[in-house]
């Protein structure tokens, strides 16, 4: 059994810049987050939250985050980070601000831990090679943007209303909607991904290596040409809740061209499997 190795400043401060962009309408390109001490004392949690958003900055899209959430996790890693700093470097400010800096001519940010008296304990540069590891981030509102009208597209399908079951076989790459075990129409269906939906676990089809690999290849066109700051769209794995995954799925199902976006649901081991699938080449 191996020891579980402790979290860095670096991975909170990693987790606190994709988190951040879904506390505002807007990413913002500076922010102010004032912490103080708890009720007991004890530890510091955040006490108000402030940022700037360029004019450019594309709206957050309804990714299914609550806003309750999303202010618990940046309150956490607040408390988190404070407590690091008292164990690691012997301070810990009772009250202050961690200051997301506006971005430099490189293009990278940085957080400024700074204390009561204005003065700045911790800093920690976030370069733009390092970005490309986030999740939550303006170029991905953007992609998401423009395909929202054509994703709303995909979302009917009124087969249901004459069909009462289907059997979709992943092997062939198709899908049958039946009524009464007759036909009702077949359609060629990739696999997108599938979404655990108690765990958040997104896992994208082409890199889902279960799948067969023509499944793969065909799913893999989604991400093709996809630029920087889409990790969501080029990472294998990715944790969100089905709001966003079925976002990132209509999103894909776009790309591909597909006719209709389906998602079907599979009982799972410990909770409900959501299967995303594109549908085209509709045979009457």
């Amino acid at each position: 059994m191996t020891e579980e190795q402790p979290i860095s400043p670096d991975e909170l401060f990693f987790e606190l810049y994709d988190w951040l962009p879904l506390a505002f309408e807007r990413p913002v390109s500076e922010a102010e987050l004032a912490f103080g001490p708890t009720d007991d004392g004890a530890q510091i949690c955040l006490i108000d939250l402030t940022g700037t958003a360029p004019a450019a900055a594309p709206p957050r899209p309804e990714l299914g985050y609550a806003d309750d959430e999303v202010l618990d996790t940046l309150n956490a890693l607040i408390g988190a980070l404070g407590h690091m700093f008292g164990e690691r470097i012997r301070f810990a400010p009772q009250r202050g601000k961690l200051v997301l800096r506006p971005p430099d001519g490189d293009g990278a940010q940085a957080f400024w831990w700074v204390d009561a008296d204005d003065v700045v304990r911790v800093k920690r540069r976030i370069d733009q090679s390092e970005q490309e590891v986030f999740f939550h981030t303006p170029a991905l509102f953007a992609a998401l943007n423009q395909t929202a009208e054509a994703e709303q597209q995909l979302l009917p399908l009124s087969l249901h209303e004459k069909s009462d079951r289907y059997a979709l076989d992943v092997a062939a790459g198709r899908i049958e909607f039946l009524a009464q075990e007759a036909p009702v129409a077949t359609f060629r269906a990739t696999v997108l991904a599938t979404h655990h939906e108690e765990s958040r676990n997104f896992i994208w089809g082409w890199g889902n290596e279960a799948l067969p690999e023509d499944q793969r290849e065909r799913g893999a066109r989604a991400k093709k040409g996809a630029g920087r700051g889409l990790r969501a769209l080029t990472a294998a794995e990715l944790f969100c809740p089905p709001t966003m995954a079925q976002r990132l799925c209509g999103h894909a199902a776009v790309k591909l061209g597909a006719q209709h976006l389906f998602k079907a649901r599979v009982d799972g081991p410990e909770a409900m499997i959501s299967v995303y699938l594109a549908l085209d080449a509709l045979e009457q």
